[in-house]
């Protein structure tokens, strides 16, 4: 019955999906061995054409005039094509902090992101983004203060777990079980190696039911944001529900 359970739970998975509003790139899960994708057009015909680091799947930014006792890098993951998962990782004469979250693009090139450190204190960051560069401005309230211009790396990004549960947080409640029925919760996030994705590093994440420490749901992310798995125990194999497709094709001989 445990195992018919799961496997229908994957066959509804495949379903609301296809019903969730999404971007160019991103949501998907697999069932009865199908890849569900929904696609839409990034804007509309002869809208102009946005800033070249905002079409960009995934970037990794260095702040212009690092060096080795000051340096800032910006991790900027495309979501959607109204939202963006970032990562600020801030270096100031050896103090480090780190500031995560997601910021919308829908309205333009020029967005703010709204934030609260450990202690409850508030601050700003407004980002410009210009072509293969973005401007990040703040307000009192930072540790270390992010500002200057922020120049494009290299694709691709490699994060930390605060990272890895943004994205979990931000993905629609019909794949990640996350809701309001369940809440509250809390995710926990380890760095893990798992044997259905041998090469790539990922965190792996619970959902844990916060009265009573009950599992949820239990997440595998990649840290580069390419993909992340449903990896709860009753599921028969794992279910993408976010991104690329990364696990292993086992070929059997003879």
């Amino acid at each position: 019955m445990r195992k018919f359970a799961s496997r229908l739970f994957m066959l509804l998975l495949a379903v609301l999906i296809a019903r969730v509003e999404s971007s160019e790139i991103e949501y998907g899960a697999v069932a009865g061995g199908a890849r569900v994708e929904v696609r839409v057009s990034e804007g509309l015909a002869g809208a102009a054409p946005r800033p070249l680091l905002l079409r960009r799947e995934s970037a990794t930014c260095v702040r212009r005039g690092s060096t080795e006792i000051s340096n800032a890098l910006l991790a900027l993951k495309r979501l959607s094509s109204e939202l963006l998962l970032f990562e600020l990782k801030l270096c100031e004469r050896g103090e480090e902090e780190d500031i995560c979250g997601i910021v919308d693009i829908a309205a333009g090139d020029e967005v703010e992101y709204t934030g609260a450190d450990s202690g409850g204190t508030g601050y700003t960051l407004n980002f410009k983004f210009e072509n293969e560069m973005v401007i990040i401005g703040s307000s009192e309230g930072v540790i270390i203060a992010p500002d200057g211009v922020y120049e494009y790396l290299e694709d691709g990004v490699r994060v930390k777990e605060s990272a890895a549960v943004k994205l979990v947080e931000s993905l629609p409640p019909v794949l990640t079980g996350l809701n309001s029925y369940n809440r509250p919760y809390t995710l926990t996030a380890e760095w893990s190696e798992l044997p259905e994705f041998p090469g790539i590093n990922w965190y792996q994440l619970t959902a844990l039911h916060t009265p009573d420490s009950s599992i949820i749901a239990e997440f595998a992310v990649a840290v580069d944001l390419s993909s992340v798995y449903r990896i709860d125990t009753d599921l028969p194999e794992p279910v993408l529900i976010f991104g690329q497709e990364r696990m292993a094709v086992v070929t059997s001989v003879g």
